[in-house]
């Protein structure tokens, strides 16, 4: 009987090895029940034939987000360290499409988030606009109402500035004309004895009635006052209170 050589067992041996552990490597993840078929087996094993060290898959996973390491872990329902005890890297076969899944569902989340938060933004800004509007509204309507006020000051003052110098001009001409003791009395709307009948008219204007007593006599009438003239002078001076 032909012996076999030793040396073709052990490569069939190895092949035999090498197999079964390329098989077990390919088998995929089954999300529904949310883990890895089948058992797990230690990283010593799968290291034989990988090469692979539990440090150096840790790298490998600590590349992802930390979301996407919590996705991987629900689906899973394995830590990133426990993935990486055994040996089982991200682009490992088995769970290579759930970390596909998981990278899109977090960059997803991501975007909706970043037009959420867009979103928000955009309100806030309406918000702040309309805020900005309305405070410069106020502050024009305050503005407005400032200046309408001042000028209405420079207004009032420039009125009695006007009256002031009017009064002043007045006075001057009539104590041109009549003396300074009789302008101040024309000019207070007084009527006293011995005042002429231009005297009494520059000081009460024109009466209301005007009546001549014969033969040379006058009397005026004012509404607060009856004047009796006589020699073109007041002689005779009622006054009451208006409205009486």
């Amino acid at each position: 009987m032909n012996r076999v050589p030793a040396r073709w067992l052990r490569a069939a041996f190895v092949a035999t090895i090498l197999s079964v552990g390329a098989g077990w490597l390919a088998m995929p993840v089954t999300p529904a029940r949310g883990q890895l078929l089948p058992p797990l087996q230690g990283c010593n094993f799968v290291g034989l034939f990988t090469g692979l060290t539990p440090n150096g898959v840790l790298d490998k996973w600590h590349a992802f987000a930390a979301a996407v390491q919590n996705c991987i872990t629900l689906r899973v329902r394995l830590t990133i360290i426990q993935l990486s005890e055994h040996c089982i890297p991200p682009d490992n076969p088995r769970i290579a499409p759930v970390v596909q899944y998981c990278e899109q569902m977090v960059r997803q989340q991501q975007e909706q988030q970043a037009a959420a938060a867009r979103e928000r933004a955009a309100i806030v800004e309406r918000e702040e606009e309309q805020a900005r509007a309305a405070a410069a509204l106020r502050a024009e309507r305050q503005r407005q109402a400032a200046a309408a006020a001042v000028a209405a000051a420079d207004a009032a003052k420039a009125a009695i500035a006007r009256e002031q110098q009017l009064a002043a001009v007045r006075l001057s001409a009539l104590t041109q004309k009549f003396g300074p003791a009789a302008a101040k009395e024309i000019v207070a709307g007084q009527i006293t004895t011995g005042m002429t009948t231009e005297e009494v008219s520059d000081a009460k204007g024109a009466p209301q009635t005007r009546s001549v007593v014969p033969p040379d006599d006058q009397l005026w009438v004012y509404p607060d006052a009856t004047v009796v003239f006589v020699d073109g002078r007041a002689r005779n001076i009622s006054q009451r209170s208006q409205g009486r």
